[in-house]
């Protein structure tokens, strides 16, 4: 029996407007109540999406704070609130991660961001999950037992559950659909796959995780080395390295994408990530599916070559012209799609490393 969760909520604000902020708290607040817990509440500013041209003023309003006594007020089930106001010199998301686990003082630890949206039952299914989770232990431990053999060494680094992605950009919705569909189907991207529940995974999320504290140390914490995104693909590397898996289960969560533009940015920097999480980890592949975008840059060449061509000799009729033209504008837009703007944010770290984070070890300072 699971008494009480001895929990601290993660979190990191970026640009999002405050009245975001304050809708993932009161809802993060009602999971709690939902589960008769309280909580421990760490908020951390980072400015790396707040840069203007005037860059004082911008530094200045990412360390300014929520209004901290009016949080204390609404949100009944934290019992303390701890505000870290955006540095000009430590703004890496990898590093901001890390001070919250520095800060931590609790078994565990629930990684969050303010766009996304949380079920009311959250802790409600986690603390299901954790019963799982030991009870799986126990199992383990009985077999052990029974075969005269030493008990593996629990597995569990953590719990998470179904991210979905939603966007108010039909073209951008579309994607993300089929991806997932083809995720589910393929076993194309990992991160893409939404679980049958009560299982093993290997990847969570850092917008959706529920670590074991002490277990997160012991792994060496998180890399301050990513700068927007990518520290939760480290993490699993490392906890794969370990044996260490993630239990996933119905605690169930919906990240909102930013717009179509702000999108592909972040699907740009997913792409660097990952060819710096491979160089990091030893991986040398990559999946098929990653290069499609290349497979379709000839057709692209030749369908532009063609259509000049056959524009200026006037070969062409009307219908076949049109024919023509959309199915380049199709291959075109593979290359400015959430796929695409994957690929070409591999390519240009390959061409461009960050070669002064390859291969590093995470500080000493960096952990506790």
């Amino acid at each position: 029996m699971i008494e009480a969760m001895n929990l601290t909520v993660g979190l990191i604000w970026h640009s999002e407007p405050e009245e975001i902020l304050l809708r993932c708290l009161g809802t993060l607040n009602l999971a709690l109540t939902e589960a008769g817990e309280q909580a421990e509440l760490i908020l951390v500013r980072t400015d790396w999406e707040r840069r203007t041209k005037n860059r004082t003023e911008s530094l200045a309003a990412a360390r300014s704070a929520p209004d901290l006594e009016a949080l204390r007020a609404n949100l009944k089930n934290f019992k303390s609130i701890q505000f870290i106001p955006a540095s000009a010199d430590q703004n890496s998301i990898g590093l901001k991660r890390n001070l919250i686990l520095q800060q931590t003082k609790t078994e565990l630890l629930y990684f969050t961001d303010p766009d996304v949206q949380h079920d009311q039952l959250l802790f409600v299914d986690f603390k299901g999950a954790m019963r799982i989770s030991i009870q799986c232990r126990i199992e383990n431990i009985k077999k052990a037992e029974l075969k005269n053999t030493s008990a593996e060494q629990s597995r569990c680094l953590g719990f998470t559950g179904p991210y979905e992605h939603q966007s108010s950009n039909p073209f951008l919705q579309a994607q993300i659909d089929l991806l997932t569909y083809s995720s589910a189907r393929l076993r194309l991207a990992y991160q893409g796959v939404n679980f049958g529940f009560d299982r093993w995974v290997d990847h969570a999320p850092m917008g959706h995780a529920l670590f074991y504290v002490d277990r997160l140390r012991e792994l060496g914490g998180i890399s301050p080395y990513f700068d927007r995104v990518g520290e939760d693909l480290d993490v699993t590397h490392r906890a794969s390295a370990k044996g260490l898996q993630f239990l996933y289960c119905s605690a169930r969560t919906t990240h909102h994408l930013p717009g179509f533009l702000k999108s592909l940015e972040k699907f740009f920097h997913y792409g660097r990530a990952q060819i710096l999480v491979q160089s990091r980890n030893g991986v040398s592949h990559i999946r098929w599916y990653r290069l499609i975008p290349l497979a379709v840059a000839f057709p692209i060449f030749l369908s532009i070559y063609y259509l000049v061509s056959a524009f200026q000799l006037e070969t062409l009729g009307a219908s076949e012209l049109i024919l023509a033209v959309l199915a380049t504008f199709f291959l075109v837009g593979l290359h400015i799609s959430v796929l695409g703007a994957y690929f070409w944010g591999m390519v240009f770290e390959i061409i461009c490393p960050r070669r002064q984070k390859q291969n590093e070890p995470v500080p000493k300072t960096s952990l506790k």
